[in-house]
């Protein structure tokens, strides 16, 4: 992987700014085998190896997929995939930052952080499997858009709030799906909406944040194994000197990522 940055490099610092970490994210990461919708939820677990004294959970995306999550008496967690949905996202990217954990969908990776909350992946925040999903729904038209399988329960100027059933999910994903592999087919991902919406948020988010700084843009290009750019996969930027301090993720698309940081941040 080579990076760019479009930021002035002013001389040597005591402290590293910023550790990049790639990954690729083409090949499921939860299990060596994708798990298909048709395993049984029971045939899973049953198979999966569980810590004594160890708690599970299974856990419903927004896409529709079911995860289980287990966490030992030591308060560590890791997830297991099980089950994805037809015609739906191919694997699910397990990421852990800012002390939280994400599931992300491959089929999500290029709208995160802009058209789709990452708040919506948070695993602490996800509903047992077959629970319903809040979501809010920004948008600029005078109406509400048809997002598929969201449910409205009230309506306001450029904002809507609603939810997603477990056949409205599995709906969801299936339509990221599809936009996924339009877009992969066009080699573009760019756009100001999702399904004619500016934004697709969990309501537990905090909404958007005004830098006090300047900003500026880190342009980070990535190449796979072969030396082609890498079509899909992410970067991790951790602050090596507060680790806490400056922790962002970005997805790769088309062999480039994109992230933002302060102006002058060490």
């Amino acid at each position: 992987m080579r990076t760019r940055s479009s930021i002035p490099r002013p001389g040597r610092r005591r402290h590293a700014l910023v550790a990049l970490t790639a990954v690729a994210l083409a090949v499921p990461l939860l299990g060596a085998t994708p798990v298909t919708a048709a395993t049984s939820f029971a045939a899973t677990t049953a198979a999966a190896r569980t810590p004594i004294g160890a708690r599970t959970s299974a856990v419903q995306l927004p896409t529709g997929e079911v995860a289980r999550v287990v966490t030992t008496p030591s308060g560590a967690t890791s997830t297991q995939l099980a089950s994805l949905v037809p015609g739906g996202a191919h694997s699910l990217a397990a990421v852990s930052f800012s002390g939280k954990r994400y599931l992300f969908p491959d089929t999500a990776l290029p709208y995160l952080g802009g058209r789709l909350d990452r708040g919506l992946f948070d695993t602490a925040k996800l509903p047992a499997a077959g629970g319903r999903i809040p979501v809010r729904v920004s948008y600029t038209t005078s109406t509400p858009p048809a997002v598929p399988g969201v449910t409205y329960t009230s309506t306001g100027t450029g904002t809507a709030s609603g939810y997603l059933t477990n056949a409205g999910a599995r709906q969801f994903g299936v339509a990221l799906a599809k936009k996924f592999a339009a877009d992969s087919a066009a080699r573009s991902f760019t756009g100001t909406t999702l399904f004619g919406a500016t934004a697709i948020r969990a309501t537990t988010s905090s909404g958007t944040v005004t830098p006090a700084l300047p900003m500026r843009t880190v342009i980070v290009s990535a190449t796979d194994s072969s030396g082609a750019p890498m079509q899909v996969g992410g970067v991790a930027a951790i602050r090596t000197d507060a680790g806490a301090g400056y922790v962002a993720f970005a997805p790769i698309i088309n062999g480039q990522a994109r992230l933002s940081r302060s102006a002058g941040s060490r």
